[in-house]
């Protein structure tokens, strides 16, 4: 299974929300592959303490021909569960040949049930590669206008795709304003997108003390009211998977 955490904005804490959910999944006993596909300035890795070794997926995109025995090389083990990195590298990025995005893929759906990916935000041919080999799509989006008209588009590329959108993750949720405007309730978000709310997240200071930190929050701070919210999430989306 090919599960892609998707949204057209950036900011919206897309990357947090899929290194939480990776842990708490392999936790649940789920064999997770999480994958950065951000080639353009991926983070995953450094959310996740920064281990990503001198290999990442870079160097795979712009080999001639893609081996297992090298797919398997370039993975590295964080807090217990697996990671394809981008090791982060302007020239890497210009060679890179997204063509091959699925042949690295293709020898590690039969070693894991799950594989995530971190997509890279925008509309183009970086974020559409990773999301055409997904099975089921997961949107992220904070209750701002201008976020949730974007996620609505990646709603429209997924279903144009074909693919399984199983719901969207509102993000940083708190009263009053976020960002210089009011924020959207969260039924608001749900009804202007059409699609089934999976989770709230509050904003919540442990998170951004847990990035510098390098740990994520469910790890840093596991009773804070957003390690919380992402545990419940994490339960809805193995319901989802099931």
């Amino acid at each position: 299974m090919i599960l892609s955490v998707v949204s057209a904005k950036g900011g919206v804490g897309k990357t947090t929300l899929t290194a939480n959910l990776g842990i708490l999944l392999s936790r649940a006993g789920i064999k997770v592959l999480m994958v950065d596909a951000d080639l353009a300035s991926g983070d995953l890795t450094q959310h996740l303490g920064g281990k990503g070794g001198s290999r990442g997926l870079h160097a795979l995109l712009s080999s001639e021909r893609v081996s297992e025995e090298e797919v398997n090389k370039t993975l590295t083990q964080v807090f217990g569960v697996s990671l394809l990195p981008v090791v982060p590298s302007l020239r890497g990025f210009l060679k890179a040949k997204l063509e091959l995005f699925p042949s690295v893929l293709a020898p590690l759906k039969d070693q894991y049930d799950l594989l995530l990916i971190d997509t890279p935000p925008g509309l183009n041919k970086n974020s559409l590669v990773p999301l055409t080999e997904s099975d089921k799509v997961l949107l992220v989006t904070t209750p701002d206008p201008v976020s949730v008209s974007d996620v609505s588009t990646s709603r429209d590329v997924a279903v144009l795709l074909e693919k399984n959108v199983m719901g969207v993750v509102i993000n940083r949720v708190r009263r009053g304003f976020l960002f210089g405007s009011r924020q959207l309730r969260p039924r608001e978000v749900t009804n202007i997108l059409k699609l089934k709310g999976l989770g709230i997240i509050p904003e919540d200071k442990a998170v951004g003390e847990s990035i510098l930190s390098k740990k994520p929050v469910v790890l840093y701070r596991p009773r804070s009211p957003a390690s919380k919210a992402l545990r419940e999430l994490a339960g809805r989306v193995r319901e989802e998977l099931s």
